[in-house]
């Protein structure tokens, strides 16, 4: 749903700005007309993206990755999800946060919204 439509017709007090911009990043990637999946096992990936019949790119969203724990929770995620699609890179869309690490499986990049939805022609 629409993040602006969904904001006007919910009944809720308080706003949970962290599903609103994994919303966003849902719409933006269903507008490529990708393949996009869920996947959730011990650890969870927001976004398994499919080309064809391979995966493509795992991608996590999160708001706000200052606390150790919750960095490390959606870095775990991409981690355990690599290894298992043998991908060497993995995705984390934030609010501000910028940076890129490496593990053992690869690359993970945190990308804030702005500069990842600036970018056009994604394929994955």
């Amino acid at each position: 749903m629409d993040n602006g439509l969904l904001l006007t017709v919910s009944h809720r007090f308080s706003s949970d700005r962290g599903k609103l911009l994994e919303n966003a990043v849902f719409l933006d990637l269903r507008r490529t007309e990708c393949e996009i999946y869920r996947l959730v096992n011990k650890k969870e990936v927001d976004f398994l993206i499919w080309n064809k019949t391979v995966p493509g790119a795992l991608i996590n969203v999160c708001l706000d990755v200052s606390d150790a724990d919750t960095k490390k929770w959606e870095v775990d995620g991409l981690r355990n999800a690599m290894h298992k699609f043998n991908l060497d890179n993995g995705l984390i869309i934030t609010l501000h946060h910028s940076e890129t690490i490496s593990v053992e499986e690869g690359v993970i990049e945190f990308l804030p919204y702005r500069r990842w939805g600036l970018k056009r022609g994604r394929r994955f």
